[in-house]
């Protein structure tokens, strides 16, 4: 029923939504590798300082370690060497060139993720509106039914007095059943309003994995 499910406003579903839907996320990750590539390319333009260190060893049996610091021996002895040094690339036009495909494709992705977001807020839209109608037709049809109920009752008391006809009660009867087979109808109609927009904000597989539904 309308009760089972607290409706929020419209703002909340559209807010999950974006921080839910899995096309946005793929979207959102297309776009930072796009980015990084940009960063990537970009980096040529600058120097790069490096750090090398190199550490060797050299052994051969039966020699003799040289006490003479004057005095190399190419077959024993140990060496370490590091070196600071700076690295920058003047081929800017090469780098330019490499630069320019990659901001564009970062470009594209962000104008697609651009577009997912536009379309995940007009699907929720859409899916709220429909939620509202139907819980609206649900409410009515609600009322539907308890007048008619109340009218049964009505007919069946006059009968029992002997006031009422038949052709009353049974149209009376005949109203009641309409009006519930239309509730149901109503029901099931606001079921799938509740499903489609929590489908649209992304967070329908947790709520049927949690077994939180409604009747």
């Amino acid at each position: 029923t309308a009760e089972t499910f607290q409706r929020d406003a419209l703002g909340v579903y559209q807010d999950v939504a974006l921080a839910q839907r899995s096309e946005l996320r793929r979207a959102q990750a297309g776009y930072a590798a796009r980015d990084a590539l940009v960063r990537v390319a970009r980096s040529d333009f600058y120097p790069k300082l490096f750090l090398s260190i190199t550490q060797g060893g050299r052994y051969a049996a039966g020699r003799r370690q040289q006490a003479n610091p004057y005095v190399s021996d190419d077959f024993l002895g140990t060496g370490l060497r590091a070196g600071v040094g700076i690295r920058l690339n003047l081929a800017y036009h090469q780098t330019r060139a490499k630069v320019a495909p990659a901001i564009a494709a970062r470009d594209e992705v962000r104008a697609q993720r651009t577009a997912a977001e536009q379309l995940i807020l007009f699907d929720v839209e859409e899916a709220y509106r429909q939620l509202v109608i139907a819980e609206e037709a649900l409410v009515s049809r609600q009322e539907a039914t308890s007048i008619a109920g109340d009218w049964l009752r009505t007919e069946q008391i006059n009968a029992d007095l002997g006031f009422g006809t038949t052709d009353n009660l049974v149209a009376a009867v005949r109203a009641d059943l309409d009006a519930r087979a239309a509730e149901l109808a109503a029901v099931r109609a606001y079921n799938v309003a509740v499903l489609t927009l929590l489908d649209a904000t992304g967070t329908l597989p947790t709520r049927l994995a949690s077994g939180a539904l409604f009747d």
